[in-house]
């Protein structure tokens, strides 16, 4: 099982490299995370019983980080052997890993809210000289994540004050093609297809039309005709910057 533990864990830390895919992990395996248990008559006492409420936080703050307080009631030395969370965005470490009897000491807790927007129920691990399989005390962190005003890092594609989550479009046929948009300026915008760059039967529009300061929207292509192979890029109009800077690369995609 410590095994299948530490493969979830693996999992869980790569998640923010994986966000393109799903990762499905059984919840057998997620329960001997979420529902563990502490080694019996641990003598590692967290403050305020280990739970921790972040409260409110917003996206864009920056990192939160907070204190509780570690003491060792035993009547011997405690080593704190290593330190894991149930997600890379949580980061905990020790004043001092080692605790001397009666001793207390700090953890520091760091949570990155980027991308983690709405509730936030997390957990960390402290290990010791104790036991190498269960941990010797759980800090449970929990706060609701407040989505940023501003989304403009969410669209890595500058086409002017128009923002776009991606500038390759993959072409099948006739029909409709969305593409996540955010305009980014201070007036709104009224985006359509370059007639003498773009190619025949290619439009563009945005919903909502016209597309509000700081707001999200689609940027909407209609193919109203099969593309061919030298229909390879489509160009916008209406965002106020140089051809090569409102380009849209188009991909035929191979049947």
């Amino acid at each position: 099982m410590l095994r299948r533990v530490t493969i979830l864990l693996s999992l869980l830390a790569l998640s923010g490299n994986l966000s393109a895919q799903m990762v499905l992990i059984p919840q057998q395996v997620r329960d001997s995370v979420n529902m563990q248990t502490t080694v019996a008559d641990s003598p590692l006492v967290v403050s305020d019983s280990g739970k921790v409420n972040m409260g409110t936080v917003a996206e864009d703050g920056g990192v939160w980080s907070g204190v509780v307080t570690l003491q060792n009631k035993g009547d011997k030395p405690l080593v704190i052997t290593r330190i894991t969370t149930t997600c890379g965005c949580l980061q905990a470490e020790p004043e001092s890993k080692v605790l001397a009897a009666g001793e207390s000491g700090k953890l520091e807790l760091r949570f990155n809210p980027r991308g983690r927007i709405g509730a936030v129920s997390q957990r960390v691990m402290i290990y010791s000289s104790l036991s190498d399989s269960k941990p010797t005390a759980i800090v449970e962190v929990s706060g609701v994540v407040r989505a940023s005003a501003d989304r403009a890092s969410d669209y890595p594609y500058s086409h002017g004050a128009l923002l776009l989550r991606s500038e390759k479009v993959t072409v099948e046929g006739r029909g409709v093609v969305r593409v996540a948009c955010y305009n980014s300026g201070d007036k709104p915008l009224t985006i359509s297809a370059d007639p003498l760059l773009s190619p025949a039967g290619v439009s563009v529009t945005t919903e909502p039309m016209p597309l509000a300061p700081k707001s999200e929207g689609d940027l909407v292509i209609r193919f109203e005709r099969e593309m061919d192979d030298r229909d390879n890029a489509l160009y916008l109009k209406g965002v106020g910057v140089t051809p090569r800077e409102r380009r849209i690369e188009l991909i035929k995609k191979n049947r």
